[in-house]
């Protein structure tokens, strides 16, 4: 029975640090970021999605060699974004991270071509030109008339007061009609 105790005791101690010991069930994702020909890129950003997600869990970026190690990520599937200034950007998805193992990534980018590289550095336009001026022509005379008094250009005397308001172009119909109309009355 002393026995008994004394191995109960021991499971009861042992096991609870062993368990935090192990720091649960995860992997990791390492690699190299390298260009078309190679040659590593230092500080590339990856952004590491849980698998079919839109929410960051996780940023790094590559050190002086273009390396990086994501650890501590629990079991399960990852989507990579890779990106770097003048690189197009990766995406790398399903990426399987094992119990205690490390995934091997090597992302390779592509350069931009280079209009698109420079293409915002050179898009500021500047025109400096006065507003066009754009003729109005009307085959109504009517109009017309209420144009040149409105502009006091070519207007008749005692017609200088008309303009194009509703108020004004009443007052000139009325007194066109009556001067059109009989002069006895």
């Amino acid at each position: 029975m002393k026995r008994l105790a004394l191995l109960l005791l021991v499971v009861a101690v042992v096991l609870p640090s062993a368990i935090r010991g192990q720091g649960g069930a995860t992997g990791a994702i390492s690699g190299t970021v390298v260009d078309r020909q190679g040659t590593s890129m230092a500080n590339a950003q990856l952004e590491i999605y849980a698998a079919g997600g839109a929410t960051i869990l996780r940023t790094i970026a590559t050190d002086a060699s273009g390396n990086f190690t994501a650890a501590s990520l629990p079991v399960g599937a990852y989507d990579l974004v890779v990106k770097a200034p003048s690189f197009s950007t990766s995406n790398y998805s399903g990426v399987e991270v094992r119990l205690t193992e490390t995934t091997r990534l090597n992302p390779t980018l592509l350069p931009l071509p280079e209009s698109e590289d420079n293409r915002t550095k050179d898009l500021v336009v500047r025109i400096s030109a006065p507003p066009p001026v754009v003729p109005v022509q009307t085959s109504n005379p009517a109009t017309r008339r209420l144009r040149q008094c409105a502009d006091n250009t070519n207007a008749p005397p005692g017609d200088s007061e008309l303009s194009s308001t509703p108020d004004i172009v009443q007052r000139r119909s009325f007194r066109a009609q009556r001067l059109g109309g009989s002069r006895s009355g």
